[in-house]
């Protein structure tokens, strides 16, 4: 029997993942379940609310 990872990786291909602040247990719940491990970000929160995300890994053609 294929597992979630398996069933993902046969739809959709190699994924990345990447999870905000607001909730990280669903986030590494989520990841868990799927199989495939949480990307590392950098989030900046500016004094106006503005935010700069800066990701650890290329996304360039890749499903995210």
């Amino acid at each position: 029997m294929a597992t979630p990872h398996m069933q993902h990786d046969l739809l959709y291909g190699n994924i990345k993942l990447f999870a905000g602040t607001s909730m990280p247990g669903l986030s590494r719940e989520i990841s868990d379940y799927l199989g495939h491990p949480l990307c590392g970000r950098d989030i900046i929160e500016f004094p106006n609310e503005n935010l700069f995300v800066k990701l650890h890994a290329s996304v360039r053609g890749q499903d995210c």
